[in-house]
């Protein structure tokens, strides 16, 4: 039956799991909402103002710095759903820390811009050739666009390569906002190669350009030897640049935060019990506010904090003090299977 040519003759998955001996699917468990974003109503107007410029044809870079689990990648979110209803073509990249890939920073945004120009008609699409051909060499997505097999680039000299890259992510991104302003969203910056710095400069400096970077970066990855350095000295003090880095909510966006993650399943006691424990870290404050619903009673609840280590969260057991109406204190512990929603620190 599951090869039957008629898809109404196939069995369901019900009926697959009990073929299987599996039996029905669990409920999902319950789980933090994660569009919630509260507070940073400052650096929102410095982007909003930065998406404007953009817009108006003055190319931006704005530099987001803090720790871990502090808020960049969900101010990043609430970023591009506003450039998005102002008509801004959104792409987004990320640094890791043991790729080693050539222009890493971009190497997933090109992957989003193949499938993105694969809607462009094939006329548009021809007058991008050069710049495609040349930028499959590095990009091997793009061939989904020229049908031509990757090209070998043994026997060239790297630096000619290199600038023929350059030109064709110029070529590439002239193209595009002429259709839209582009908005390029970099996550963990402080981990960009040579590279991929290279690119942004080729977007950014000196030339105009309907074009939005939001860099996001841990600033404890960022030194005089980084290779964002020059970059950063080259653009200082320009219209184009803009620095903030995020510190912890106020007492009041986190209270606000425990209350919109539990949406009055806990009382009130205990949302100010946990808005101080956080320390303003709105990741902190999502986990804690997510597990506190999952907890019986709706009591007053404590928690140790998870471990922070090389600035990223680690989601160890975490053990949670449950004080009974009777003033019996009980302990539980939620492993991280129980928390899936909160582990991608969209606080």
């Amino acid at each position: 039956r599951l090869m039957a040519a008629d898809p109404a003759l196939r069995p369901s998955i019900e009926e697959i799991r009990a073929a299987l001996g599996i039996g029905p699917r669990a409920s999902a468990p319950a789980s933090a909402p994660t569009e919630i974003f509260v507070g940073r109503q400052q650096e929102l107007a410095i982007l909003g103002g930065c998406l404007e410029r953009a817009a108006g044809g003055q190319a931006q870079i704005t530099l987001v710095s803090g720790p871990s689990g502090i808020g960049k990648s969900a101010l990043a979110s609430t970023l591009i759903r506003r450039a998005e209803q102002l008509g801004f073509l959104c792409f987004e990249g990320r640094c890791y820390e043991r790729e080693q890939v050539p222009f890493v920073a971009f190497d997933r945004v090109m992957d989003a811009m193949a499938l993105r120009l694969r809607r462009w008609p094939a006329a548009r699409l021809a007058a991008l050739r050069p710049a495609l051909l040349v930028l499959q060499r590095i990009f091997p997505a793009l061939g989904v666009l020229t049908g031509a097999a990757r090209s070998e680039a043994s026997g060239r000299d790297p630096r000619e390569l290199y600038r023929q890259a350059l030109d064709g992510f110029r070529q590439l991104c002239d193209q595009c906002q002429s259709e839209a302003p582009l908005c390029f969203v970099l996550d963990d910056l402080q981990w960009a190669d040579e590279e991929s710095v290279g690119l942004l400069s080729e977007v950014l400096v000196d030339r105009p350009g309907r074009i939005l970077v939001l860099g996001l970066l841990r600033p404890d990855g960022i030194d005089a030897r980084h290779p964002i350095e020059p970059l950063l000295r080259r653009i200082q003090g320009s219209e184009c640049a803009v620095s903030m880095a995020l510190g912890p909510l106020d007492a009041a966006d986190a209270r606000h935060l425990v209350e919109a993650v539990t949406a009055g399943r806990i009382e009130p006691c205990a949302v100010e019990g946990l808005a101080a424990q956080a320390d303003g870290n709105p990741f902190l404050l999502r986990l804690c506010a997510h597990l506190s619903t999952l907890a019986p009673g709706n009591s007053s609840i404590y928690f140790h904090a998870p471990v922070l280590t090389k600035g990223s969260a680690s989601l160890a057991p975490m053990p949670i003090q449950v004080l009974a109406p009777g003033g019996a204190a009980a302990s539980r512990a939620y492993p991280p299977h129980r928390i899936p929603s909160c582990s991608n620190k969209k606080a």
